[in-house]
């Protein structure tokens, strides 16, 4: 989503990142408060680097996420984000191999159902090793103008890099 980030910035719109999740679980080696420490300061970073306005951090732990987001009212937290921040387009995870990206994409879908909004929603795929051929593309958008920056901003990503 880098490039496309840096695009839509580029060209002028407001940008809002939501993480729901810090991602701490990916890194059993480390603290998990050094983690999440690390990668708010790195997210919030790359995301002004790349032009968004505005990082919200849902505060979601990796594990039983499904569970957290009822537990801690995610849904509505969300709700609350999309009206205050009445979005054109919505990205989101695609349904790929990842667990949580599959639980983050139907929760988006979810809380735009139950608010009867009729915004755009399109899904980015992550990188994969392996082709699982679920879903093919059925739009690309050009970042061919911002694909430097956002190889640069990879880089700044530290603590991703394993």
């Amino acid at each position: 989503m880098g490039g496309t980030i840096a695009k839509f910035s580029k060209d002028g719109k407001n940008v809002i990142v939501i993480i729901f999740s810090y991602g701490a679980e990916s890194v059993p080696w480390l603290k998990e408060k050094h983690i999440i420490e690390t990668r708010v300061r790195e997210a919030v970073k790359i995301d002004r680097f790349l032009g968004a306005k505005k990082t919200i951090f849902l505060g979601l732990s990796d594990k039983n996420m499904e569970e957290k987001i009822k537990k801690f009212k995610t849904e509505k937290k969300l709700e609350l984000i999309i009206k205050k921040y009445n979005p054109e387009k919505i990205f989101t995870h695609a349904l790929d191999p990842h667990p949580n990206h599959r639980i983050v994409h139907k929760t988006v879908l979810k809380v735009l159902d139950s608010m009867k909004k009729n915004i755009p929603v399109y899904t980015f795929d992550i990188w994969k090793m392996f082709d699982t051929k679920e879903q093919k593309p059925k739009i690309y958008i050009d970042i061919t103008k911002t694909f430097s920056k956002k190889i640069k901003a990879m880089l700044m990503f530290k603590s991703q890099m394993y």
